[in-house]
Order: C-alpha cells, then structure tokens, then sequence
C-alpha cells in the first residue's frame, strides 16, 4: 500500500503559503475595515434585542428567540450562552456548506453577540419596556413601538452583514442556504425559517405573542430585502463625448472601473461621436460628475438604476492581470471583459 502521506516538506510550504496569505489579508484595508463593519453591525443587534425585543416579551423567530424560549425554561443559563450554543451547532453547517469565507466572519460575528447582549444587560439593565407606560398605578407595555423598533435595526444590521458575506449565525444561516440552492431572496428565507421557529415560542408564550412574532419575523425580512436592494443597486452611466479618450482614462485609472465603448452618431447632425458605459456606485459617480463638470470637454451625460452587477465588478486585483494580457494582445485595456480593437 503506497503511502498518501505528504512529505514534511511539502506540508510545511503549504503551512508557509498559508500563513503568508493570511499575513496579507490581516495588512489589507478590505480586512479591517469589514471587521469595523461586522463588529458594529453586530453591537447593533445587541442594541435591538436588548433594549427592545427582550423586555417586550416578543419571541421572533430566530435564533435569538428560540435563546429566550430556552432562557425562560432554564432560567440558570443565561439568553447570550444559549445564543452561543445554537450558533457553534449551526456554524459547522456554515463552513460545511457556504464556505470559509462566510464561516469564517460568522463564527466572529456569533462569537461576539453574545457577549455584547450580556454587556448591555450589566451597564444598562431594564426591568420593563421602554415604551411602558403608567396607567391607573398598573404599567402597560407598547407591543407595537417595541416590535417596529426593534425590526428595523435588526433589519438594518443583517443587511448590512450579508453584504459584506457574513450574518448574525443562528437561523441566518439556514436562511443562507436555503438562498444559495433556490436562490431566492434572502429577506425571504430568512423569514421562512423564522416563522417556522415562532411557534417553539407556544412553550413560554400566549398565542397573541407568537402572532405578533410571525408578524415581526415576516416584516423583518421585508426590510432586509429592501435594505440588500438599496446597498447592491449601481448607477449605469452612459456618457456621449467627441472624444472618449480622457474620460475613458479617467474612469479606468483613476475610478479603477471598467467602461465599454460604443461608436454612435447624432440623429440631428450625423457626427459620428463616441458612447461610453459604465457602471459605478454613488460615491464613484460623484467622483466622475466632479470631474465632468471640470472638463472642457462637450458631453451629454444620463445615469440609471441598476439592481445588481455580475462579473468582475468587484474585483479590482483583476485589473492589472487584464492590462498584462491586454498588452500581449496589443488592445485597448478594458477591464470589464470587454477590449476595444485600435482603430
């Protein structure tokens, strides 16, 4: 029997390659500043389901509401140790099958939650809902002002870590794979795997309560949907100019995005001149209006909506490799997939 052992050479270069990639990453801007965005889209959530939706009694589903249902059994462990023990079964299923990457972040993201509930529950304790109000010496909760609240920075914070590839854990997780094999919309599965768990709140909970979570749960996944929207959507810039040459440049060089390069001609005058397309988000379409309004250039200049871009839009390492091979080609770099043979 032949052995399938790799040589210890050949581990410790693997080992190396490894570790060196991983020095990389941790000096990228990309790196830290997602865990800026992971770190204070997780505190959000704390947010939420400490000052709102715990002392409200609302039992939403997820993974943070099946934790109370648990919590209120089994008063002796506390809600952020059962959100812990739920998401560490879940996040095996996450590396298994969405990958390292999405593992990776939310094995970070559940790590924290926890913890930070716990935090705001010792600094800022509560003994009754925010809303609450006193009437005739008897105190009487607002529901509905708890619930509105508490979806919509919820919402907010799990659409802000599903862009950057990550989630809270829990029942987002299920949610993510059940977008990744049907591919609908994640705001969707998250609230079908959500309204499925309401009911293990029938155990602690009146059934007026499990329909105020059912109806929660569905509108939170409204609002993921719509925020997912809002954050994905680019701006189509089509841009007509006698000469395409420094517009074009700026675009690649300085934008760092790709444009493509129609040749058109005026329906009144008939001069042939020149379309570029391209597609960027505001804070790059701001730049190329401020740059347009500096130019001397004559251009006629129209933007719309885009929901989503596909390709390498996102990949700007890819640039250079585009130009190398552009260059051995002898064409015009275009790096969107899209070369412009010389005239």
């Amino acid at each position: 029997m032949s052995n399938t052992v790799p040589p210890s050479g050949e581990r410790t270069d693997k080992w190396k390659r490894a570790l060196d990639a991983t020095v990389r990453t941790l000096k990228t801007t990309k790196f830290w500043s997602e865990l800026f965005i992971m770190t204070a889209a997780v505190f959000m959530c704390a947010v939420a389901i400490h000052f709102f939706l715990y002392p409200s009694g609302i039992i939403t589903g997820s993974a943070t509401g099946v934790a109370i249902v648990f919590n209120r059994l089994m008063p002796g462990i506390t809600t952020g140790n059962f959100i812990l023990i739920i998401n560490v079964l879940l996040l095996i299923v996450a590396f298994i099958i969405l990958g390292p990457e999405f593992g990776a972040k939310t094995v970070y993201t559940s790590i924290i939650l926890g913890p930070f509930v716990d935090f705001l529950a010792d600094v800022a304790p509560l003994e009754r809902s925010l809303f609450a109000t006193e009437i005739a010496g008897t105190m009487y909760s607002d529901l509905w002002s708890d619930a509105l609240w508490f979806v919509l920075i919820i919402g907010i914070a799990q659409a802000i870590l599903f862009s950057v590839n990550a989630s809270t854990g829990g029942l987002d997780i299920v949610g993510k794979i059940i977008t990744k094999y049907t591919h609908m919309a994640i705001g969707t599965s998250v609230a079908i795997v959500g309204i499925l768990s309401c009911f293990t709140a029938l155990l602690t909970s009146s059934l007026g309560n499990v329909l105020m979570g059912i109806l929660v749960t569905w509108i939170n996944g409204l609002i993921i949907d719509y925020f997912m929207s809002k954050m994905s959507t680019k701006i189509r810039v089509m841009i007509v100019v006698d000469d395409p040459t420094k517009t074009k440049d700026y675009i690649l060089h300085t934008i760092n995005r790709g444009v493509t390069i129609h040749e058109v001609y005026g329906g009144y005058t008939g001069k042939k001149k020149y379309q570029l397309e391209t597609e960027l988000d505001q804070k790059d379409f701001t730049k190329l209006r401020q740059y347009l309004s500096t130019t001397t250039e004559n251009t006629f200049v129209t933007a719309d909506p885009v929901s989503d871009v596909y390709g390498i839009w996102r990949e700007k390492p890819h640039l250079k490799q585009l130009e190398e091979e552009a260059e051995a080609e002898n064409t015009v770099t275009i790096p969107n997939s899209h070369r412009i043979k010389p005239e």
